[in-house]
């Protein structure tokens, strides 16, 4: 009795598993995607090193990779800067 439990919950986990969403994907190229917290913003040397925050949830558009750890992009009518991967929700990124 004891084993067609286990292979019961073994076969519900497994079932859930692959019912479960997928994992979001990274955010591509072009995309608009929401900050999860507060976060400064260090623009182009083109654009004079200049600082500007993004608030809580503000959209920030992708332009391009900048290393492993950060994108390139702006906020809304803000410069071309660099945004650090981790604040991006990913959930949110949208076309």
């Amino acid at each position: 009795m004891r084993n067609r439990w286990k292979a019961l919950l073994a076969g519900a986990f497994a079932t859930m598993a692959f019912a479960m969403p997928a994992a979001a994907q990274a955010a591509e190229i072009g995309q608009v995607c929401n900050t999860l917290e507060g976060y400064w913003v260090l623009s182009q040397p083109a654009d004079g090193y200049a600082w500007y925050l993004l608030g809580t949830g503000a959209g920030f558009r992708i332009e391009g990779f900048a290393g492993p750890d950060y994108y390139r992009g702006h906020g809304n009518g803000q410069p071309t800067g660099y945004f650090w991967r981790n604040n991006i929700n990913q959930a949110t990124c949208h076309w």
